[in-house]
Parts: structure tokens; C-alpha cells; sequence
């Protein structure tokens, strides 16, 4: 699925996601006055690591699989009793 759809993460995107990440954890602490050069360049010390950079990588990665997912996967709802319900279980025994 991922090769076939050409799902990645660019550098651009990985920076971008930490940025907000790192932005939201400053809010958290009411922090909501620093300047955006000083957040960007609390990413970039935090993407150094390689450990920190591997972990939000795999975070952007899970968000764009799970929203190809739901853009791609459409539900057929359906309306049943319980009995029926019940019913789909016991069929597969």
C-alpha cells in the first residue's frame, strides 16, 4: 500500500509537524509568546537528535497512512437488529 501510493514524509513535512508539535508543547505551558525563529530552532535541535527525528517521523508517517485510509476506504453503513448481529458471528464458527 505504501509503495504502491507513494506514501512518504519529506524533510519539508517532518520539519513542519515538529514545528507545530513543538509550538503546542510551548502553548502547554503557557508559553504562547515566543517567536517563531526561537520554536524553529528548537525543532531543528530537536530533529538532531536521531531518536527524536525517527520517532516524529514515524508519528507524520502513522497520520498520512491512517488519513490515505479514510480518503481511499469507503463504509457501506447498515442498519441491523442485535439477532442479526449476533447472527454474523455464529455464521463464521
Amino acid at each position: 500500500m505504501v509503495k504502491a501510493n507513494d506514501i512518504s514524509v519529506s524533510e519539508e513535512e517532518l520539519f513542519e509537524y515538529a514545528f507545530i508539535l513543538s509550538k503546542n508543547q510551548f502553548y502547554q505551558y503557557g508559553l504562547t509568546n515566543i517567536p517563531d525563529e526561537h520554536i524553529e530552532n528548537y525543532t531543528k535541535e530537536q530533529l538532531a537528535k536521531p531518536e527524536e527525528a525517527r520517532r516524529l517521523r514515524e508519528q507524520k508517517f502513522d497520520e498520512k497512512i491512517i488519513s490515505f485510509v479514510k480518503e481511499t476506504v469507503k463504509l457501506d453503513k447498515k442498519n441491523i437488529t442485535m439477532e442479526k448481529f449476533r447472527k454474523l458471528f455464529e455464521e463464521d464458527k
